[in-house]
C-alpha cells in the first residue's frame, strides 16, 4: 500500500504503518536460517551415524580379537599341559634301587567305578565357585564320570566348547580334581596297608 502524501498530511498512526510497510520481509531472514539450521542438524546426524558404525565396527573387532586371545588361551594351556603330564620311563628316580611297591588289591568293578558318580559340587576347591559349576551344569556335566566323558568327546580342546568356561576355571578345576584323586589315592593306600597287618 503506498499514498504519496505529504510528510505534514499523515498522521502519526499512518507514517508507522508506512514505515512497517517499507521493512524488509522478515520471512526472507527466517528462510535462510532455517536452510542453515536444517543444513547443521543434517551434518551433525552424518556425523553421529558415521560414529556409530565406527563404533560397531570397532566393537566386532574387539569382539573377534578377544576370541582369538581366548583360544590362544586355552592352546597355551592345553601345550602345558601336554608337556607337564606323567612320563614313567622318565619320572623314575635316579638314585639307589628301590623296593617296587605292592600292587593295590584288585578292586571291584563297583569301587573302580564309583568316583563317576561323584558331584563336582561335592569337591572342595577355592575358586570352584557356585558360577563355574552352573557353567559346567550347562554343558550337562555334574560328576566327575561326566567330565570324563566329556573330555573324551572332545579331546584337549574340552573346555573351549563350554561357553564362559576359560582357563583360569579349567585350571581351578584340575586343581580341585588333584586334591580329589590325592586323597582317594591316600584312602587306597591306607587300605592296602591295613589289609597287610
Amino acid at each position: 500500500m503506498t499514498v504519496a502524501l505529504s510528510g505534514t498530511d499523515l498522521s502519526d498512526e499512518v507514517r508507522d504503518e508506512l514505515e512497517l510497510d517499507q521493512q524488509p520481509a522478515p520471512e526472507a531472514d527466517n528462510t535462510a536460517a532455517d536452510a542453515d539450521s536444517l543444513k547443521a542438524i543434517w551434518e551433525a546426524r552424518e556425523n553421529v551415524r558415521r560414529r556409530k558404525d565406527e563404533y560397531e565396527d570397532l566393537k566386532e573387532q574387539a569382539r573377534s580379537a578377544k576370541k582369538e586371545w581366548e583360544d590362544a588361551v586355552d592352546q597355551l594351556g592345553s601345550t602345558i599341559d601336554a608337556r607337564t603330564r606323567s612320563l614313567p620311563l622318565f619320572d623314575r628316580n635316579q638314585g639307589p634301587a628301590e623296593q617296587p611297591e605292592q600292587p593295590p588289591a584288585p578292586e571291584t568293578r563297583q569301587e573302580k567305578q564309583s568316583w563317576r558318580d561323584v558331584r563336582l559340587d561335592s569337591l572342595s576347591a577355592a575358586g570352584l565357585t557356585s558360577n563355574r559349576l552352573k557353567t559346567l551344569a550347562s554343558a550337562e556335566i555334574e560328576t566327575i564320570g561326566d567330565l570324563v566323558d566329556f573330555q573324551g568327546k572332545h579331546g584337549e580342546t574340552w573346555a573351549r566348547q563350554i561357553k564362559g568356561f576359560g582357563a583360569k576355571a579349567r585350571e581351578v578345576l584340575d586343581d580341585a580334581l588333584d586334591a580329589f584323586w590325592a586323597d582317594q589315592n591316600g584312602r587306597a593306600a591306607a587300605a592296602n596297608d591295613h589289609e597287610r597287618r
